[in-house]
Formats: structure tokens, C-alpha cells, sequence
């Protein structure tokens, strides 16, 4: 009896572990899904308001829950904590402190970062054109994501199953 308990939890451990493996690749579609969805609001809100950017930032901030919120607040207080910061230091900054140890790619933070460098800068036509452009490379990034969370998080439940199962043959 108490083998049995022993194998059943190497096979549940050794699941979960590929459950927990193939999580890392369902996170970064989410993630990618969510900094889409921010910017858009961050577009029209931009588009329909005169609001200074940071400002608007804040207010889509706290309506959003999740990484990008994070991410626009943590812009919003690069930009007031230290007068070192312009708008791109404190964009690429937040950046790399919210989604440094995420889930997303180093291509993903590349993009979003460099969407920083042009962001309120310029009129409202440069400005639709520069998300427009953004946009292209996150869905391109997301479909690049789901296809590798399709191949991949199959290969790493399947591979967590079989390894438990395998350690369960081995003990016997």
C-alpha cells in the first residue's frame, strides 16, 4: 500500500512539473494578449483626450489589473521618483523591471521598449502610425507565441507524464 502511494505521487509530481513547465509558454501569449489590449486603450485615449501622457498612463493604470498595469504604473513612477528619468529611460526601465523575469521573450521586450523612444513625442498621425507599427509586431510576436505554446506545452506535459511514468517503472 504505501508503494503504491509512493508511485501515484512521483507520477502527480512529475505531471505537475510538466503542467508547471508548459505554463511558461501559455504566460507570455497572456502577457503579450494584455500589453496589447493596454496600448489600445493607451491609442484612443491618447486620440480622444489632451491629457498629457503620463497622466494617462496613470488613469488606465488603475482601471488594468495584471502585468501591464504594472507596467504603466511603473513608467508613471520612473517619471516622478527621479528627475534623471526622461519619458524613454522610465518606459525601458519598467520595461525591464516588469517584464525582466516574465514570461516574454528578449524580441518582445525589444519591441515594446523601442516603442518607447518615438511614444508622445510627435503629432497624433505619427503618433496612430507608431502604434499601428507596434501593433503589427505584437501580433506577430503573439502568433509566434501561441504556435510555440501549441508545439511546446504538449511536448512538456507529455514529457512530465512520461518521466513520472518511467520513474514508476524503474521502481518497480
Amino acid at each position: 500500500m504505501l508503494g503504491l502511494i509512493l508511485y501515484l505521487t512521483i507520477l502527480i509530481t512529475a505531471a505537475g512539473a510538466g503542467y508547471m513547465a508548459a505554463r511558461t509558454y501559455e504566460n507570455r501569449v497572456i502577457h503579450l494578449e494584455d500589453l496589447i489590449l493596454v496600448l489600445k486603450i493607451l491609442r484612443s485615449e491618447m486620440e480622444y483626450r489632451n491629457d498629457p501622457l503620463p497622466e494617462l498612463m496613470e488613469r488606465i493604470a488603475r482601471r488594468m489589473t495584471g502585468k501591464a498595469g504594472d507596467f504603466l504604473n511603473a513608467v508613471c513612477s520612473f517619471l516622478k521618483g527621479d528627475d534623471r528619468y526622461d519619458f524613454y529611460d522610465s518606459w525601458k526601465e519598467a520595461v525591464n523591471k516588469i517584464y525582466g523575469e516574465s514570461a516574454l521573450a528578449e524580441s518582445d521586450r525589444s519591441i515594446l521598449s523601442r516603442a518607447g523612444i518615438e511614444l508622445g513625442k510627435t503629432d497624433m498621425s505619427n503618433q496612430l502610425a507608431l502604434f499601428a507599427h507596434l501593433f503589427d509586431r505584437l501580433e506577430e510576436q503573439k502568433k509566434e507565441a501561441d504556435e510555440e505554446r501549441r508545439i511546446k506545452s504538449r511536448i512538456c506535459r507529455t514529457l512530465g507524464i512520461s518521466l513520472g511514468v518511467l520513474a514508476v517503472i524503474v521502481l518497480l
